[in-house]
């Protein structure tokens, strides 16, 4: 799940390639352990800054 956040911060791959990539055959099911591991879905990362709420590569809310 690091390795996903990783690249869902510093790319603009699809969901779908990011999930294939870290080893899930289906996107939905990537998002819904995503989302279970960090709290947001993974189209939620895009775009850096949600409410002042960052997540590190360590997958821990930082403000």
């Amino acid at each position: 799940m690091n390795r996903a956040l990783g690249l869902l911060q510093t790319t603009d791959n699809p969901v779908q390639q990011i999930a294939f990539a870290v080893g899930y055959a289906s996107a939905s099911r990537f998002a819904v352990r995503f989302r279970a591991r960090f709290g947001l879905a993974p189209s939620a990362i895009r775009g850096g800054d949600r409410d002042g709420t960052v997540i590190d590569r360590l997958g821990t809310a930082a403000e």
